[in-house]
């Protein structure tokens, strides 16, 4: 039984085919966004900042991305 309605974005992000300096392709990358993701306190503006940050920084380098995507 659904109790909320979520009200959501979506991103669309294209691969460059570039890899960061690490060795990371974006696949790597996503995982490792998604494994952290449930780190960040996404109830305090800080927490949000904290993640839209961290995920600007890991793919700025090798992805470009539409958000909110207009779909």
């Amino acid at each position: 039984m659904r109790t909320k309605s979520l009200d959501l974005d979506w991103a669309l992000f294209g691969d460059t085919k570039v890899k960061r300096a690490d060795g990371y392709d974006l696949q790597a990358v996503l995982a490792e966004l998604l494994h952290k993701f449930p780190t960040y306190d996404l109830q305090s503006k800080e927490g949000i900042e904290l993640a839209s940050s961290d995920i600007t920084k890991d793919l700025q380098d090798i992805a470009v991305w539409t958000w909110p995507f207009p779909g």
